[in-house]
């Protein structure tokens, strides 16, 4: 192997870990290991883990809240036993909260599908400057 591809492998194994280190900062459960822990913060937390949650796997893109991606990723992180309990208390309060607060809309109306609003990235972001727009 060449210095200039050790170079280059070296630069990719870099990226990666950084990209690997902001996906894993953003799991829905960072801040409590159980769903108890999760149930016991306040709603507002709740409702901004989701949210942040929902940015890391969907960005600007539709999607179906109660989809097979959202379903299989939106709980990572709690253990294999609470996955299923949290994405299904996922959907309950928080995600009214998130709703009811403007972060995510229905994308067109009707449609079951949903967007993150410019009011959602704004929240998300409130502390730093990278706004996806």
């Amino acid at each position: 192997m060449n210095s200039w591809q050790r170079d280059l492998l070296r630069e990719r194994r870099l990226k990666y870990a950084a990209e690997m280190h902001v996906w894993y900062a953003r799991l829905i459960n960072r801040h409590c290991g159980t769903l108890g822990g999760f149930k016991d913060l306040p709603l507002h937390e709740q409702s901004m883990l989701l949210l942040e949650r929902l940015e890391v796997l969907f960005g600007k893109q539709t999607f179906d809240p109660n989809g097979h991606t959202a379903s299989q990723r939106l709980a990572e992180g709690f253990a294999y036993r609470e996955e299923r309990d949290a994405y299904l208390y996922v959907l309950t309060d928080p995600w009214s909260e998130v709703v009811r607060a403007g972060y995510v809309a229905e994308a067109p109306p009707g449609s079951g599908m949903y967007e993150i609003t410019a009011k959602g990235f704004v929240a998300i972001h409130a502390d730093d400057d990278k706004m996806p727009f």
